[in-house]
């Protein structure tokens, strides 16, 4: 199976958090419940991922990369870094201001929502509402700019 683009960032993405919940991977990732389940029946048609009910909530549908998956993952190279254009120092610059106004929309809204129709997230096993960073995971996250 030859892997577009995202195929290749959804694998990098499982290979770093798997096994993880369905609803949890499609909201780090940041698409519709029902694209990823169309994505996902493609990989898992592929052998690259296979997808169980949680065990303890029967509701909740758990997905793990597969050993051929973390073999095509291997395979293909991290996705490239999107700040390569821009020079450490403006680098530098948009992280300090990333987190200013990171902060001041947390100072702001402390209390703000975060999804629709006042709902706060995903509730994520091991996390309270809340404090859970669905992009902390992310390759790019770990770029030493962006802390």
């Amino acid at each position: 199976m030859r892997h577009s683009p995202a195929y290749s960032a959804f694998l990098h993405v499982l290979t770093l958090r798997s096994p993880m919940p369905q609803k949890e991977l499609a909201y780090m990732l940041g698409v519709r419940p029902q694209s990823l389940s169309e994505l996902l029946g493609k990989l898992e048609a592929a052998g690259l991922v296979q997808r169980r009910r949680d065990d303890e909530d029967r509701r909740t549908v758990i997905v793990e990369i597969t050993e051929d998956g973390r073999a095509a993952t291997a395979e293909t190279p991290e996705p490239d870094d999107p700040f390569d254009v821009l020079s450490e120092e403006e680098q530098e610059q948009l992280a300090d201001m990333l987190h200013r106004v990171g902060a001041s929309l947390r100072e702001k809204f402390p209390e703000r929502p975060r999804g629709g129709r006042g709902h706060r997230g995903p509730h994520v096993r091991g996390h309270r509402r809340g404090d859970f960073d669905p992009m902390a995971e992310m390759p790019w996250r770990h770029h030493p700019h962006f802390h």
